[in-house]
């Protein structure tokens, strides 16, 4: 097939040609960058959290009188939820992965550093926290029973032994095993907690974004402040255990509301929600983009077979086949396709670059510029297959009429 009557039919259409291509380029680059958009928010939506999602319940109370012994009542309180039936473990901890609540501590190798270390997730918990949650030690040993201290205060010196994520470990010792290393919590502390365990993955409770999401320290207290319980149940018993709850804490005491009392499953559910949804309609989006850019390909090829019936009949009278004007319509429209491709790839990557200077979004790989062009011209090609068999089935009778 030769290119030159491509090139000579398409010069006689030029703003026709124009604002196709111009379709096709925006397209690209609108959709190289949402879809990449979504894959991020999925990938991030769907990201393990580290303890057992299905098989916990959190509780948080607040009570009405100031007066109360609060360990005397967490010793109670426990001790009247392992009752339930369906419970498995009940402990008091101090956050969860994706949790509104926790606390955060700079960690840092150097013993008395002023100025900032690592941001890290302080995951305090009493004992049989780990198991109850789910949390697994990958390297090293857990904590046994004389590990745990009262940790009250914001003057408490650091426990002694602490647990790592594989993250953070990484990022404080490089290259290095982290077991038996000591690290500080806080600018200014001398107090050093020593590693004795790592656990492979577990989220931070303020996650913001992929980077630093598992920077986690876990640590064995006794007595901390701002606890809430955390139940393991039978997931078939999920249900039942939480309309108990309310009950049963009100029979230890009843000064005090629940302000918190939640299948931990529907919490991360929630979390996610609004990235689950952000992605959706972004696909949307997607979706109608590309709609648009093939109607606009569809309706561009119909008139272009209309207006050269005549055109077609002769090369059918000369001896061309069906297949020949099939691959000639497809041949034009890759060319104008292409062209917006290559226009778009290019504006792809300008609208990822100002996407990363104003909403912090990550770099478009380069490989999501070139699936962005590849899928338009595979649409593209897609839109015209329909008018190019029309254009086939014109007979060679067309080339008499006027």
């Amino acid at each position: 097939m030769h290119i030159h009557p491509i090139i000579s039919a398409l010069r006689h259409h030029v703003l026709t040609v124009a604002l196709i291509v111009v379709e096709v380029a925006l397209t690209c680059a609108v959709v190289s960058n949402l879809l990449f958009i979504v894959t991020q928010r999925v990938e991030w939506s769907s990201m393990a959290t580290g303890v057992q999602n299905e098989s916990l319940i959190w509780v948080r109370t607040n009570l009405l009188k100031p007066d109360i012994d609060i360990s005397a009542l967490q010793a109670a309180d426990l001790q009247e939820l392992r009752g339930i039936p369906g419970v498995k473990a009940a402990v008091l901890v101090n956050t969860l992965p994706v949790t509104p609540v926790g606390r955060q501590a700079d960690i840092s190798v150097d013993p008395g550093r002023t100025d900032h270390g690592i941001s890290s997730n302080l995951f305090l918990g009493s004992p049989g926290f780990m198991d109850a949650a789910g949390i697994k030690v990958v390297e090293g040993r857990s904590f046994n029973d004389g590990d745990y201290v009262d940790f009250r205060g914001a003057d408490a010196p650091s426990p002694p032994t602490a647990i790592v994520t594989r993250e953070l470990a990484d990022r404080l010792w490089p290259g290095r095993s982290p077991l038996g290393q000591h690290f500080y919590l806080g600018p200014g502390a001398r107090t050093p907690s020593e590693v004795v365990g790592v656990v492979d993955h577990l989220l931070r409770s303020n996650v913001i974004s992929p980077s630093g999401s598992g920077n986690v320290v876990l640590l064995p207290a006794t007595k901390f402040d701002g606890g809430f319980y955390l139940l393991q149940v039978d997931p078939s018993s999920k249900r039942q255990v939480l309309r108990a709850i309310p009950q049963t804490l009100d029979k230890v005491e009843s000064n005090r509301l629940i302000i918190k009392n939640e299948a931990y499953s529907d919490t991360v559910s929630e979390y996610f929600r609004g990235d689950r949804s952000l992605a959706i309609l972004l696909m949307v989006i997607v979706l109608v983009f590309m709609g648009v850019t093939a109607v606009g390909i569809v309706g561009l090829s119909t008139f272009w077979v209309q207006r050269r019936r005549r055109q077609i009949g002769v090369r059918r009278a000369l001896g061309a086949r069906r297949n020949d004007i099939i691959l000639y319509f497809l041949a034009e429209n890759a060319a104008i396709v292409a062209t917006g491709a290559v226009i778009g790839m290019v504006l792809a990557v300008l609208a990822s670059h100002w996407l990363m200077t104003h909403y912090e979004v990550p770099r478009l790989p380069f490989t999501w510029v070139v699936a962005g062009g590849v899928l338009l011209l595979a649409v593209g090609q897609a839109s015209v297959i329909g008018p190019a068999l029309r254009a086939a089935r014109v007979s060679p009778q067309e080339a008499t009429r006027g």
